[in-house]
């Protein structure tokens, strides 16, 4: 395991940690990134104070001009993967991930700058936009589907910061980061980090039909469309914060043709009515007077086998499906539907089925 680790904290620094060569020059360029990642994933929430050490974040403005920028975001990743219990939704954790020296070089910025002060502008504005990006990518993984509200703000409030160094919008954001970054760094960076920040939002809403997620994605889609490029980041995004539940029925539309092998599949939802579900799965569409009746008189999504799916209680004054039908809807065909569908001799589980496929299909047509 040590020999093991040992190679691949070479392959992250490019030199032998106990200082032994073999002789083989290691490319950084190319084996830092999935050693630093597979680093992460070897002590995944060990808290290794040892590893944390070993995947530092550059502390001086040499290793700022050694360290790739893109690097240094990957590390980020790795040391809140391996301190996974300490990654917290708050803007002063985010703050805290980034090195004084950084934070001080980010603050100090100035408008007239020489070429060696420019060099060190870059280098700590690179530096600083690939760190908050890199905590905001272990915010994503480590609140990944739970739709916490403290990070779905934190994220959203990073996603507009970037937003507006990238073009000025007429969103505000609520925090007081240091301004005109972009001055110092090609547009390329800062956009990539917004790209990855909104796929961490997404990730974080996943499954949850967002709203203001939902507007922040289509306004990225339709900037991105404008300028004359799209970018797959906001497809996957888009893709991952879609509408789902128990109300919403997944239509697969299949697109090819018999002479190319390659073909595309893409889920469509399609809305069900209002109040077509349990209380427990739509308490709110549950609430009109429609749905309360019938989920009370026959169960839409728990119907009973024994025959009681006529009426919801026996005796006098009992309520036949019909007699609901008919309260809502004056059309015959309609009525003599819910009279054949909820005929009280059928007790088998596969006439129950039917049944149940019946209702549903009434519950639609009288809504």
């Amino acid at each position: 395991m040590d020999t093991l680790v040992g190679r691949l904290c070479q392959y992250v620094h490019g030199r032998e940690i106990h200082n032994v060569m073999d002789g083989t020059p290691i490319n950084v360029d190319v084996t830092a990134p999935g050693a630093i990642i597979a680093l992460g994933l070897i002590f995944l929430k060990t808290e290794s104070e040892v590893m944390m050490s070993r995947l530092s974040i550059p502390h001086t403005h040499f290793d700022l001009q050694y360290v790739r920028p893109d690097f240094i975001m990957l590390r980020v990743i790795a040391l809140n993967l391996i301190m996974w219990s300490r990654v917290h939704p708050s803007n002063d954790w985010i703050q805290s991930q980034i090195p004084e020296i950084i934070k001080n070089g980010v603050k100090g910025l100035s408008d007239e700058v020489g070429d060696d002060d420019e060099m060190d502008a870059e280098a700590f504005v690179q530096a600083y936009v690939h760190i908050v990006a890199g905590a905001c990518i272990s915010l994503g993984l480590r609140f990944s589907g739970t739709k916490n509200g403290n990070a779905q703000e934190l994220l959203y409030d990073y996603a507009i910061y970037f937003l507006n160094e990238i073009k000025a919008v007429n969103i505000a954001s609520g925090n007081n980061l240091p301004k005109g970054l972009s001055r110092y760094v090609d547009r390329g960076s800062p956009e990539t980090c917004l790209h990855l920040i909104v796929l961490s939002l997404s990730v974080v809403m996943a499954g949850s039909g967002h709203l203001q997620t939902f507007r922040l994605l289509r306004f990225l889609r339709n900037q991105t469309a404008s300028d004359g490029h799209a970018n797959y980041g906001f497809q996957m995004a888009l893709k991952r914060v879609r509408v789902c539940g128990p109300r919403y029925w997944p239509q697969v539309i299949e697109i090819g043709h018999e002479e190319y092998p390659l073909q595309f599949r893409y889920a469509v939802y399609q809305a069900r009515k209002v109040g077509a579900c349990s209380y427990v799965d739509g308490p709110i569409g549950c609430q009109s007077l429609l749905s309360r009746a019938m989920h009370k008189v026959f169960g839409l999504t728990s119907l009973r086998s024994s025959g009681s799916c006529s009426t919801y209680q026996s005796g006098p004054g009992s309520v036949t499906v019909d007699q609901l039908v008919s309260t809502f809807s004056s059309d015959p065909s309609l009525i003599a539907f819910a009279q054949l569908c909820c005929d009280p001799s059928w007790n088998g589980q596969s006439d129950a089925d039917f049944q149940e496929f019946c209702l549903q299909v009434l519950f639609e047509c009288v809504s």
